[in-house]
């Protein structure tokens, strides 16, 4: 009889396991292409269609390593450059992240724990959000995902293949994303920790530092550049929304009382986990990738006077496995208490939740692209002979414009010089673009009819010398952008 109870729960632990897996992967696939692409997607779609060579300048110049731009510039060539053979990589890579996530966590908890976790991890709203972005988080993510499948192989066994194998992930999630750096720094020290032979763990992890250097030590001209902008910044990082972006999503789709209360659940399973005394050597690895890059980014960094702007919240995506494993960590405590069954099962379905309800805003009201969404406006309404003049600050908009509306000519203001008004035709929002050439705004305003894109509700300096020539016919706004439709009376 115990026998078939065993085989009971055995199975439905893992038809829960490939559930969740399931549903994983039908969330990072459903409506992939139902938004425009946005400003920093636009900017990947431009890299792609500028070919290896702007990637390779451009890797100099920001935060993106070459290989980490190489599988989006392959989709590109392979199926066009398009919103869903972009946004493809990333649920490809979040596929596999998933599915390492689901190995690594099988073979660090308890089944019963792991089926939690790899539930929480399929629905949380930050993963769903980057696996359908064109961007390369979800790469980030999933290098980081593998390193810590070869840190267990590492930990476990420790061969020279093994180790062979771990500065090669090392190095490729490396490539993906600078923070993997600092994931790839805690393992090293958790295993010069934990292992017995620290003589080997030396050497290997001086060998994984050695390959990442190399391969990533060129490319630092472009991250210090970012850096060096960094301070310019009128918002800077927040400890508690980032965590609860980490947890919950970002403030656009995201409510307050929910990214509250998501971040409150983990912190009570991570402080749980901490009286479990049969995982402390998996806590602790997850314990220093958790502590590193909050070191860093909230420590180090404003130490430099380098202190991160608000919008860096993403890359903490690359925490958030850790934090799960944590409560799950945490959960397995629970389960050995008397009423632990039901207080674990209070906080994992409190923490779907959540996820539930970021998720469907994020599916429902959520406007990812208002750059998009007005250009489809304007799109609709051009007429042949119109041209497109954007303000400085709306520079995405031209990007849409380029993107989904190339025979309409764009021209972005640039300056002022000696009273005449200078506008850049066929303008680029990539670092590395060379030079421009400049209009003077009297020879665009000769047509029969202008479109005007500006952001926020601050007019340009020009548009009382426009409004001299032309009349407003039509005004469209998809806050933060506006759309005037000038024409000639």
């Amino acid at each position: 009889m115990k026998t078939n109870q065993a085989r009971i729960v055995s199975l439905c632990l893992w038809v829960g396991i490939g559930a969740a897996l399931l549903v994983g992967a039908l969330l990072r696939l459903y409506r992939l292409d139902g938004q425009k692409l946005w400003l920093d997607e636009l900017y990947m779609a431009q890299l792609v269609r500028d070919g290896l060579g702007t990637i390779w300048r451009t890797a100099f110049v920001d935060v993106l390593p070459p290989l980490s731009t190489l599988p989006f510039w392959l989709a590109g060539q392979m199926g066009g450059i398009s919103a869903l053979s972009l946004r493809l990589v990333s649920v490809v890579a979040s596929l596999i992240a998933l599915l390492a996530f689901y190995r690594y966590c099988m073979i660090v908890l308890d089944r019963s724990a792991a089926l939690m976790v790899i539930a929480l991890f399929a629905i949380a709203p930050l993963a769903v959000y980057y696996a359908q972005e064109a961007r390369p988080y979800a790469l980030a993510l999933m290098g980081a995902l593998l390193t810590m499948l070869a840190y267990e192989r590492l930990r476990q066994r420790g061969s020279l293949v093994d180790w062979a194998l771990y500065v090669a992930l090392a190095v490729i999630a490396g490539q993906f994303h600078y923070f993997n750096v600092a994931l790839v720094g805690a393992q090293l020290l958790a295993l010069l920790i934990l292992d017995r032979d620290r003589r080997r763990v030396l050497l290997g992890g001086a060998l994984t530092v050695l390959a990442v250097a190399v391969t990533l030590g060129p490319f630092t001209i472009g991250a210090a550049i970012v850096l060096s902008h960094w301070g310019r910044a009128s918002a800077k990082l927040d400890f508690l929304s980032t965590m609860q972006t980490m947890m919950a999503g970002d403030t656009r789709f995201a409510p307050a009382a929910v990214r509250t209360v998501a971040l409150a659940i983990a912190a009570v399973g991570l402080a749980l986990a901490l009286t479990n005394r049969h995982r402390r050597a998996v806590l602790l690895l997850h314990a220093f990738q958790i502590a590193m890059p909050i070191l860093v980014s909230f420590v180090l960094l404003p130490l430099l006077d380098k202190p991160a702007p608000a919008y860096d919240e993403r890359p903490f995506l690359m925490v958030l496995p850790s934090v799960l494993i944590g409560f799950g960590i945490g959960l397995q405590s629970l389960l050995t208490w008397r009423v632990g069954r039901l207080l674990a099962a209070v906080l994992v379905v409190t923490l779907c939740i959540t996820s539930c309800q970021s998720l469907s805003n994020y599916f429902g009201s959520f406007v990812k692209s208002p750059e998009g969404e007005l250009v489809t406006i304007i799109g609709m309404r051009t007429n042949p002979g119109d041209r497109a003049l954007t303000h400085s600050n709306a520079y995405s908009v031209d990007a849409a414009l380029q993107f989904y509306q190339p025979d309409l000519p764009v021209y972005r203001y640039r300056r002022e010089d000696a009273g005449l008004w200078l506008f850049a035709p066929h303008p680029s929002i990539l670092l590395a673009h060379r030079g421009y050439e400049e209009v003077e705004l009297d020879a665009l305003a000769r047509g029969q009819r202008l479109w005007l894109a500006t952001r926020g509700t601050e007019p340009p300096p020009y548009l009382e010398w426009l409004l001299t020539q032309y009349q407003v016919r039509e005004e469209y706004t998809v806050v933060p952008f506006r759309a005037i439709l000038l024409e000639r009376p």
